[in-house]
C-alpha cells in the first residue's frame, strides 16, 4: 500500500518515495491507455473507397488502424 506524501514531513525521503510511487502508478496506467495509430498504406489509387478505420482494444491499450489516401500532388 502506498502512503500519501502528506502523511510525512514535507521534503522528507518518505514523502518523496510516496510521491514517486504515486507518479509511477499514474505513468503505468497512462501507458495502458495509450492509443497506437497504425497506417496500413499510403497512396490509395481512388478506384475503390478506402477501408474503414479499425479500432482494436486490448489490455495494453487501443490500436487504431487507418488508411490514408494519396495527396493531390
Amino acid at each position: 500500500m502506498t502512503r500519501n506524501p502528506a502523511d510525512h514531513q514535507l521534503g522528507s525521503i518518505q514523502s518523496r518515495i510516496a510521491a514517486r510511487a504515486i507518479w509511477e502508478r499514474i505513468r503505468v496506467e497512462q501507458e495502458k491507455n495509450a492509443i497506437i495509430v497504425t497506417v496500413e498504406h499510403i497512396g490509395h489509387d481512388g478506384r475503390a473507397p478506402l477501408p474503414l478505420p479499425r479500432r482494436i482494444v486490448s489490455a495494453g491499450g487501443v490500436t487504431e488502424i487507418i488508411h490514408v489516401a494519396a495527396s493531390g500532388s
